[in-house]
């Protein structure tokens, strides 16, 4: 009888040599994986800082774009003035640290939070931590004044960011960009900037663990709503969220109403001889207000909200 033929097989030198490959190829792949993980790890420190740092920026940006001043009447006592814009050009040792004051309609709200609104002072300051040499970034909130509260301190203040080497602000007028800001004293009186830039830095950690300064954030802010005539400040209601009423709203509107055809302009000038002069933000209005709302806003789209708060 014929013999059959043995089937091929691996001999045991083959076999060993496809183990060293696959254990070479899984040894590769966990090098590089392990690279990727230490890669992220790295990364991750840095866009938490940079989350950190856009939030606040965020945060600042919004209430400078409620900023509100009053012009003081002339020869009425200074000091029973309480309308500021106060930016402050300080440092710690060599690094930036400014400081700024101003009233705005618009603070900040942390999601949840059930405080007040309206017309606030806000604080914004650079101070240690401790004891320690570290610095953070504070801010303080309170209701207008009766009356002048120039100074900057960290009274009340509470930590908003930490780790932080410096922040820059500076503030541009018509000739250009300059340090500091005081709508107090007589050679920018009753005056706020066009624009302000913002600029944080932050350390990071090293691979040892120690910190080195990061880099620098920064953002500009402009200033919509200019300096208002004592004549005008019965249009504002430190009560009221954004702190306008329905008469200071139309009044910012006019011009745009003035535009509109009759066809929109005359039932809006109708709704406006009978609502009652209540806070423009939402709130609980009677039929003729919430009308009156409904006109403005599907005339002009967006621009109450947007310019009334």
């Amino acid at each position: 009888m014929r013999s059959h033929a043995h089937a091929p097989g691996f001999t045991l030198l083959e076999i060993l040599i496809s183990i060293a490959i696959t254990a070479m190829l899984v040894a590769t792949a966990i090098t590089a994986f392990r690279g990727i993980i230490q890669i992220q790890d790295r990364a991750r420190p840095e866009s938490n800082r940079a989350q950190s740092a856009r939030v606040l920026l965020d945060r600042l940006e919004n209430e400078l774009l409620g900023t509100m001043l009053i012009m003081k009447k002339p020869f009425a006592p200074r000091l029973r003035h309480p309308w500021l814009f106060v930016g402050e050009d300080r440092a710690f040792g060599t690094n930036d640290s400014g400081a700024l004051r101003f009233i705005t309609s618009n603070p900040a709200r942390p999601p949840g939070e059930t405080s007040e609104t309206g017309i606030r002072m806000i604080t914004y300051a650079v101070g240690a931590v401790g004891a320690d040499d570290r610095l953070a970034l504070y801010r303080s909130e309170q209701r207008l004044p009766r009356g002048m509260q120039k100074r900057i301190d960290l009274k009340f203040a509470v930590p908003v960011i930490h780790d932080l080497v410096s922040m820059r602000l500076r503030y541009l007028d018509a000739p250009g960009w300059r340090d500091d800001w005081d709508s107090t004293d007589l050679s920018q009186l009753d005056r706020l900037p066009l624009e302000i830039e913002i600029s944080l830095k932050l350390y990071e950690k090293r691979p040892d663990g120690t910190q080195t300064p990061g880099p620098e954030y920064t953002r500009t802010v402009s200033l919509p709503v200019r300096p208002l005539t004592r004549a005008e400040e019965g249009l504002l209601d430190p009560s009221c969220p954004g702190g306008l009423t329905l008469r200071g709203c139309i009044k910012r509107l006019q011009l745009l109403i003035t535009k509109l055809p009759k066809s929109q302009r005359n039932p809006i000038v109708a709704l406006r001889r009978n609502a009652p002069d209540r806070c423009w933000a939402p709130e609980e209005g009677s039929q003729i207000l919430d009308q009156l709302k409904n006109a403005l806003r599907e005339a002009l789209h967006s621009m109450p909200d947007e310019i009334c708060g």
